[in-house]
Parts: structure tokens; C-alpha cells; sequence
């Protein structure tokens, strides 16, 4: 499999003054669009080249929240190893986490994007979701093995924040996207 790298941008995203480190966070479900679909993820996502990160956060919690937001901190980095068979991929992500103010915006699910549904919810009530192991990790929870991946080929988008470019949603064989 060919080694790939991919930096990516993730809100910590409180939806309310009033929440605070450790209250409700907002995450949002990978839709089957996704590599990871049906697990929970921080919202965010690939940095596009060129692409600041402090912009691809604000963009990205935009089409996944419907949110706007400002990046106060970098509070983590993470990184993790995933291999994807499926794009003929072994996938390194580094994975910026931002504390962000909310701006304005109304919050609602993304339409027709890398995710379909959302959820306001403590980190307690998170640990019983199916979380992203890095999910997991930003908020302060034991991680869970991922098992194996069956994403829906026939839907599945480009991989964006791809040093030099984008890895296309496409099997190993080159078909599809």
C-alpha cells in the first residue's frame, strides 16, 4: 500500500457560552460518503492545498454545523496510522483540534456531505457512541478498535487535506472516481 499523509483540521466546538471544557460538545456521524461511516467524528476535516488550517476549520465546522465559528486555541495534535485497503492506502493523519468561539449560524446537520447527522452531547454520553479513535482521544476517552472497514464503494468521496493532492474515492484498482 502506498503511504499516504494528511493534515486535517477539527473543531472543539461547545455550542453554547455557557459550555465549557468538560460540558456538551457538538460531533458529527461520517456519512457513508466516508471511509469511516457510522463513527463519530470532532467537526471538521481535510486542509485543502494551500489552505490555512485556522481557514479549513472554520469551513469545515460551516458545512458539517452550519455554525461559524473563530479558532481561539490549537488545543492538540493528533496523529494516527490507518490502513485503507480499499484505496490501495496507508493513511498517516495529523489532525489539528481547535478550541473555536461561536460566531453565529444556526446549527443543522450537513446535506449530502461527509457527514448526516449530528449530536450535542457530553463526553460521557459520547463514550457510547461508535467514536473516531481520535475523537475519543480529544475528549478525554478510552479509544475503541475501529474493526474492519466496509465503506459503500460506490459513494465514496476523495480523500481531501492529501499532501500534493487528493486520494480518490476510488478502489485500489483505479475505478470509480
Amino acid at each position: 500500500m502506498r503511504p499516504v499523509t494528511r493534515l486535517a483540521a477539527y473543531a472543539l466546538l461547545h455550542p453554547s457560552a455557557d459550555d465549557g471544557p468538560g460540558d456538551r460538545v457538538v460531533l458529527v456521524e461520517a456519512s457513508r460518503r466516508s471511509d469511516l461511516a457510522g463513527r463519530w467524528f470532532l467537526p471538521g476535516g481535510g486542509v485543502d492545498h494551500g489552505e490555512h488550517p485556522d481557514e479549513a476549520v472554520v469551513r469545515e465546522v460551516a458545512e458539517e454545523t452550519g455554525l461559524q465559528v473563530r479558532p481561539v486555541a490549537l488545543r492538540q495534535v493528533l496523529t494516527d496510522v490507518l490502513d485503507l485497503p480499499h484505496r490501495g492506502v496507508r493513511l498517516h493523519t495529523v489532525r489539528l483540534v481547535y478550541d473555536v468561539e461561536v460566531l453565529g449560524g444556526t446549527l443543522r446537520t450537513e446535506v449530502d456531505g461527509s457527514s448526516e447527522r449530528l449530536a450535542v452531547l457530553t463526553p460521557d454520553e459520547a463514550a457510547g457512541l461508535p467514536l473516531a479513535p481520535y475523537a475519543a482521544r480529544a475528549l478525554g476517552l478510552p479509544e475503541v478498535e475501529l474493526g474492519p472497514l466496509a465503506p459503500d464503494l460506490d459513494a465514496l468521496a476523495p480523500l481531501s487535506g492529501v499532501a500534493g493532492g487528493t486520494v480518490p474515492g476510488a478502489a485500489a484498482d483505479g475505478t470509480g472516481d
